[in-house]
């Protein structure tokens, strides 16, 4: 007689928390992002953002085939898998942050039209931040990355497996470590 196996989904709120203490462990990594931020404003180049929303997807595809899940997943233990309950292939994770890539995107076509601003502005210094600070907000490519993500964790709350998007995408799943239940 074959067994089921019955899988712990991770659902929408938990996948929150798992996200907000991720956040709160990237908050070092916020200064390195101004950082990064006032280096492509003042240099006029977006080679340094683009640089760190690469380094972020390839950050994210190293944490979950090694160890299965970002820090904040691993706290409240949870996994990312495949449908067989194995640790995702790099090609796997890499997809599942493909619904990031339109976002980063965005976003850095918004930072090179603030650059293009910038330099039809002619300003130095202090008041390129002051400008970009005043400015993003406006920026329809923001919006467009921000509505992408959105779409993508809104998806958890539609379907009995809480998969979002990048989970489809990718073939993925986000379960409890250990609570796994053997029905004969």
């Amino acid at each position: 007689m074959e067994e089921e196996v019955k899988i712990q989904y991770v659902g929408f709120g938990k996948r929150i928390l798992i996200s907000i203490i991720d956040i709160i462990m990237f908050i070092p990594i916020i200064y390195v992002y101004q950082f990064i931020m006032k280096l492509s404003l003042e240099g006029r180049s977006i080679l340094p953002i683009t640089i760190y929303y690469i380094s972020l997807n390839l950050y994210l595809t190293f944490m979950v085939t090694r160890f299965g899940g970002t820090p904040g997943r691993l706290i409240l233990k949870a996994k990312i898998t495949n449908i067989s309950g194995e640790k995702l292939s790099v090609m796997q994770a890499f997809l599942r942050t493909i619904t990031y890539i339109p976002s980063s995107i965005a976003f850095i076509v918004s930072v090179q039209l603030v650059i293009n601003q910038l330099n039809s502005a002619g300003l130095q210094g202090k008041e390129i931040m002051e400008f970009y600070s005043l400015h993003k907000e406006s920026n329809i490519f923001d919006f467009v990355g921000s509505i992408v993500v959105f779409i993508d964790i809104l998806w958890i709350l539609f379907n009995k497996k809480k998969r979002a998007l990048h989970d489809y995408i990718a073939g993925s799943y986000v379960v409890y470590k250990g609570k796994m239940i053997d029905k004969k």
